[in-house]
């Protein structure tokens, strides 16, 4: 008998925030969002001075597995903010990255599901506490969210690739 298995990778690297940096993110206007009970703040448009950001600090490492940027928004979570389990995309093939930008050690982690959860559930949580300038490279379609933040502050950019 053959055993198969499917593999889904995570790439996790970091990307240096300075002040100048983390202030310039900060400064991006973002507007209130709400949707099936979350409540997080999110600013979906490209903005000009975002997508400089991105251009400067995470091209290079797009270009390393060939992807282009198709999006990305940046995200101010408050005390209690949270964003439920979701996916980006159902194609394989598109991708999308996390960057934490600003937070404390309080700050909500991050959990990915293995495809299929809360369906069918093999159990494996993998989780990743919040640090300022961990990048997470990850499949689209991993089911993932952010628990409750118990800070006042966590800043994040995100957005997808293809």
């Amino acid at each position: 008998m053959f055993k198969h298995n499917f593999s889904y990778s995570i790439w996790e690297n970091f990307i240096p925030i300075n002040i100048k940096l983390k202030n310039k993110i900060k400064k991006i206007k973002v507007k209130k969002f709400t949707e099936n009970t979350n409540n997080f703040n999110k600013d979906c448009r490209m903005n000009p001075t975002l997508k400089d950001i991105v251009d400067e600090n995470l091209t290079s490492t797009f270009k390393e597995f060939n992807l282009t940027l198709d999006n990305c928004w940046v995200q101010h979570y408050k005390k209690n903010d949270y964003h439920s389990l979701h996916t980006h995309f159902n194609k394989m093939k598109d991708f999308s990255f996390v960057w934490f930008i600003s937070g404390s050690p309080n700050s909500s982690p991050i959990r990915f599901f293995d495809v299929g959860y809360p369906v069918i559930s093999t159990g494996k949580i993998l989780t990743f506490k919040f640090k300022p300038g961990l990048f997470l490279l990850f499949p689209g379609f991993l089911p993932h969210e952010v628990p409750s933040n118990k800070s006042n502050n966590r800043v994040i950019v995100s957005g997808n690739l293809i």
